[in-house]
């Protein structure tokens, strides 16, 4: 289902396997490593925290975010947002800083349903180019 997808999603991003065209490109299996919508290297940090046709999805997700922090972690919060995209993918893919804060449900509820929504969008976008 939707669940297992985001799960899958976190997953292959922490381990370095999702098949963005980085990886494909490396693996031969991809002729660029261009990213279709903006020209970028399309890596996980790009797709996760950099690419700018997904920074709606993006605010979506620290919307949804920001309350985990409560009111004596908003410094936290703003940290978060103002991490460069290695860092920033590091703590969003992160069990521990979520469980550390007694989120990890919420958080990893968020952040895979945010996975599923750029994967989504990137498949789709990707598709219609193909198609001419």
């Amino acid at each position: 289902g939707q669940r297992g997808e985001g799960t899958r999603l976190k997953m292959q991003c922490r381990t370095g396997t999702l098949p963005e065209n980085a990886l494909l490109h490396a693996r031969r299996q991809a002729g660029h490593v261009a990213c279709a919508l903006c020209g970028e290297p399309e890596t996980v940090t790009h797709l996760v925290a950099e690419c700018p046709a997904y920074a709606e999805l993006r605010a979506e997700l620290f919307d949804e975010l920001r309350p985990l922090f409560g009111a004596q972690r908003q410094a936290a919060y703003t940290a978060l947002l103002a991490a460069g995209g290695d860092d920033q993918v590091a703590i969003l893919l992160s069990d521990q800083y979520w469980v550390k804060f007694g989120q990890f449900t919420t958080a990893n509820r968020s952040v895979c349903s945010f996975l599923r929504r750029v994967w989504a969008a990137r498949e789709q976008y990707t598709a219609a180019v193909a198609a001419g």
